[in-house]
């Protein structure tokens, strides 16, 4: 897909109305982020929560701020 809009939002926004399935990964392509870590994120999908979220940094399992979501650092679980 290609979205002809400037701006990081912009690509954002229309990169997850293209997609399919039944969950929806984000990243930056730069190497920033280890893509090897996503089977352990779609582990907690399964799980049942809502939304899982990972930082490139490392850090502990937070309590998050809404009912059913977990947020952590790609790195430690």
């Amino acid at each position: 897909m290609e979205e002809k809009r400037k701006g990081y939002g912009n690509a954002y926004r229309a990169g997850i109305a293209a997609a399919r399935g039944e969950y929806i990964v984000i990243g930056d392509s730069d190497d920033s982020y280890d893509f090897t870590d996503i089977g352990r994120f779609v582990e907690k999908l399964q799980q049942g929560y809502d939304l899982v979220m990972g930082a490139r940094f490392k850090g502990n399992i937070e309590k998050a701020p809404c009912r059913g979501c977990i947020v952590t650092s790609a790195t430690r679980f």
